[in-house]
C-alpha cells in the first residue's frame, strides 16, 4: 500500500557541489527545445566543455538545497555510444550516481505549486521539468520520474503533498495501434493504486490524425500550445 512506504532520506555524495565548478551558460540546442537561460539558472544547470556534457544535479526531495546526484547528458558521440544519451558524473574518481526511483526530479522547484494546486503533472526526463518552468514559470507543477517507471515511494511523495488530480505526461511511446495499446495499458496499470485512493488520474494522449508528437517526444517536446492539446 502506498500509505505504508517510509520515505528514505538519500545520502549526500562526496563533494556535493562539484557541480558549481562548471560555469552556467546558455545552451543554443536547448534554447531550441523550449528552454531559456533563466529556466538553466534556476535549476542550476551547468555545461562540462572539457567532456562535452550537460551538467544536471539532482536535488534532494525533501531537503530542497541538498545534492543527491549528478547526472550528465552527453554530448560527444562516443560517450553516447559507449554510456548512453544521460549518465551519472563521474569526476575526480567519484560517480555522482543515486537511486533514481527515490526521488523526483524538479519537486524541489515545482513543490510549493503543486500543493498550491493540488495536481501533478508527471514526466519521464529531467528536461520535461526545464521545458515547463520556461512556459509557466512559477506555476510549474511537473515533476520528472528519470524513466518510464513510477516507484511507490515517487507516488508516496507526491500523495504527501495532498494531490487529488495525478497527470501522466509520459513520452509518446507508440508508432502503431498495437503499441499504442500496450502503452495505455502500463499507464493505467501504474494508475490502479493512484484510482484506489480517491485520487483523479488523466493522461496527455497524442490521438489527433496525423500526430502532433513524433515518436518517442515528450509532450512538452514541440512547445507550450502543443502541450496544451495534448
Amino acid at each position: 500500500n502506498i500509505k505504508d512506504v517510509n520515505i528514505e532520506l538519500l545520502e549526500v555524495p562526496n563533494k556535493p557541489h562539484i557541480y558549481s565548478l562548471f560555469k552556467c551558460i546558455p545552451l543554443k540546442e536547448w534554447e531550441n527545445d523550449f528552454i531559456d537561460y533563466k529556466t538553466l539558472k534556476k535549476f542550476n544547470i551547468r555545461y562540462n566543455f572539457r567532456n562535452e556534457q550537460i551538467v544536471i544535479p539532482h536535488f534532494c526531495h525533501s531537503r530542497d538545497n541538498t545534492v543527491v546526484g549528478i547526472r550528465v547528458r552527453n554530448n560527444s558521440e562516443y560517450a553516447i555510444e559507449n554510456f548512453g544519451k544521460y549518465s551519472p558524473l563521474y569526476q575526480d574518481g567519484i560517480m555522482y550516481n543515486h537511486p533514481l526511483g527515490k526521488n523526483l526530479y524538479g519537486l524541489n522547484i515545482s513543490k510549493d505549486s503543486i500543493k498550491k494546486y493540488k495536481k501533478v503533472q508527471v514526466f519521464e526526463g529531467e528536461k520535461a521539468c526545464l521545458q515547463s518552468y520556461t512556459g509557466f514559470d512559477e506555476n510549474t507543477i511537473a515533476v520528472s520520474l528519470c524513466g518510464s517507471n513510477c516507484s511507490l515511494m515517487q507516488k508516496k511523495l507526491l500523495i504527501d503533498l495532498g494531490i487529488n488530480e495525478w497527470i501522466w505526461c509520459l513520452d509518446k511511446q507508440y508508432d502503431s495501434h498495437e503499441d499504442e495499446l500496450k502503452w495505455f495499458d502500463k499507464i493505467k496499470k501504474m494508475s490502479l493504486d493512484l484510482i484506489e485512493l480517491g485520487i483523479k488520474v488523466t493522461t496527455t494522449w497524442d490521438k489527433l490524425e496525423g500526430g502532433l508528437l513524433e515518436y518517442k517526444d515528450s509532450p512538452l517536446d514541440k512547445g507550450k500550445d502543443i502541450f496544451k492539446q495534448l
